[in-house]
């Protein structure tokens, strides 16, 4: 048998399993869009997009799976998905982590909200270094989204990402004259 016959007959076993099974059948059905309307949304996005990811013996691929979900995204959810950092877009394993994250199942909707903290007590002495700069990086809140992000500077443009050790270090100090705050940019000399 040539590689030709090979591939015909593989192709008409293929049709012919998928006539004979209808949740096959559906397998290779479209993916509907998503809009970010609730949980039960999201659910059904996924287990499509495996699905069909599935069907096409891509489920091993995340940029594959992540490409097939990116023109599926409408209305709340684009704006949502057009938001996160490049490297969560491009990884189903990465996104799907952050499409339950955004769309919890309810029971564990009280889990991911944020909980206030106690503040810091106040200093004791004057002598501490009250009126020091304050140093950190950027986060970023997207509608309760976790994981955090931080602002990172590419050299052309600012983006977000999930990793703080490449966030934009920053200086916040306070002018005891003017009672104005100011935020600068620092550069860590490595």
């Amino acid at each position: 048998r040539s590689g030709c016959d090979v591939i015909r007959t593989t192709r008409y076993a293929t049709a012919q399993i998928a006539q004979l099974d209808p949740k096959i059948q559906q397998l290779r059905s479209t993916v509907e869009l998503f809009k970010g309307k609730d949980w039960e949304e999201c659910d059904n996005f996924i287990r499509a997009i495996r699905a069909r990811a599935l069907w096409e013996g891509k489920q091993r691929d995340p940029g594959w799976m992540a490409d097939l979900a990116t023109p599926q995204f409408s209305q709340r959810a684009l704006s949502w998905h057009c938001r996160l950092p490049d490297d969560v877009r491009q990884d189903w394993s990465k996104l799907v982590i952050a499409l339950l994250d955004r769309w919890p199942f309810p029971e564990d909707d009280d889990d991911l909200q944020i909980k206030p903290t106690p503040a810091a007590a106040p200093r004791s002495s004057r002598n501490e270094s009250a009126d020091g700069p304050l140093q950190g990086v950027l986060k970023v809140v997207l509608d309760g989204s976790y994981p955090n992000y931080y602002v990172r500077y590419t050299g052309s443009f600012c983006d977000l990402t999930s990793d703080a050790s490449v966030a934009i270090r920053v200086c916040c100090m306070r002018s005891s004259v003017s009672g104005a705050t100011l935020l600068e940019r620092t550069v860590s000399v490595e």
